[in-house]
């Protein structure tokens, strides 16, 4: 369930988190009942969220080592991107349908409450014409099939990955690695009924944390001896904690 629900901190957690780098990320066990290790210093155990940079990356499912992508933003997938020491994700979250005539996944405009119009304001005339290119004409006829939540770019034509796969490596990593803190945020373009039941499924809601809007914001080391080690922001709607 995606239980934070302020808004302005999706920006905060990348752009103002100051002064300590997560910089070994390897796994830890903890011992004596201390924790020797926190995002892999012993010294960010006792530091508040808001003082952590968490290495990120934009559009982290848009991978171009990943068949099917135009335009993506990064080389690895997320499931690399984790290994290789990567602690926050944005990702974009979308309705599409997979449609077996042209291979591709078509974006559910009407779902989203979008359109061709809308659209094309947002992405550049390419890749508008790339869109059009492989799948056919965005937002033209009447998709059929079932919409599914996947990660896109704006447009799933463009690439597309199905969003429980990708939880699925999330909570892999996290169950794997019980000294790591991960932060995701999330632009939501589908409701929060519809992430919260992805999160389920994956096995996600255990780790998620509770942030309270007027409270100090937890300690790494809280987070983890509390197993509520992945913070979510969703830009849209977070949703209600229970």
């Amino acid at each position: 369930m995606i239980r934070p629900t302020l808004r302005t901190l999706a920006a905060t957690s990348l752009m103002t988190l100051i002064p300590l780098l997560c910089a070994a990320c390897g796994t830890s066990q903890q011992t004596d009942g201390t924790l020797p290790s926190c995002n892999g210093s012993k010294t960010l155990c006792s530091r508040p969220l808001n003082e952590v940079i968490f290495p990120g990356t934009h559009n982290s499912y848009a991978a171009s080592t990943e068949p099917g992508w135009y335009f993506a933003s990064q080389t690895y997938p997320i499931a690399r991107q984790l290994h290789d020491g990567i602690r926050a994700f944005l990702i974009d979250i979308h309705y599409g349908v997979y449609d077996p005539a042209t291979g591709r996944v078509r974006t559910d405009l009407t779902a989203e409450g979008s359109d061709r119009n809308k659209v094309s304001q947002q992405l550049p005339a390419s890749a508008l014409r790339v869109a059009d290119r492989v799948a056919g004409g965005i937002g033209l006829g009447t998709l059929k099939g079932k919409a599914e939540p996947y990660l896109c770019h704006t447009l799933c034509e463009l690439g597309a990955e199905p969003l429980d796969r990708e939880l699925d490596e999330v909570a892999t990593f996290l169950r794997e690695h019980p000294d790591q803190v991960l932060v995701l945020i999330v632009e939501d373009y589908v409701p929060p009924a519809t992430i919260e039941r992805a999160f389920a499924a994956s096995h996600l809601t255990q780790y998620v944390a509770t942030l309270k809007r007027d409270a100090a914001l937890p300690t790494l080391g809280e987070l983890i001896e509390g197993g509520h080690r992945l913070v979510v922001f969703a830009e849209v709607d977070g949703g209600s904690p229970p």
